[in-house]
């Protein structure tokens, strides 16, 4: 963080897409077989709308 100049919340959201981004490359690069599941969105701003509709979702419809 130090070395982009981020700080504060905006740079705590950078960080944590940069981590998955990173998290993502190197699944990609594990040379065992993996599980992707259907549902999971491929970048991070994506899986975060669809866990936090999930999570505030009454919990009668609340699935992935």
């Amino acid at each position: 963080m130090q070395a982009r100049a981020l700080s504060g919340a905006e740079g705590v959201d950078q960080m944590a897409v940069a981590y998955a981004d990173l998290m993502d490359q190197l699944v990609d690069l594990w040379r065992f077989p993996k599980l992707k599941l259907p549902a999971r969105p491929e970048n991070y701003e994506a899986r975060t709308d669809v866990l936090t509709k999930w999570v505030v979702a009454p919990a009668s419809r609340g699935q992935l």
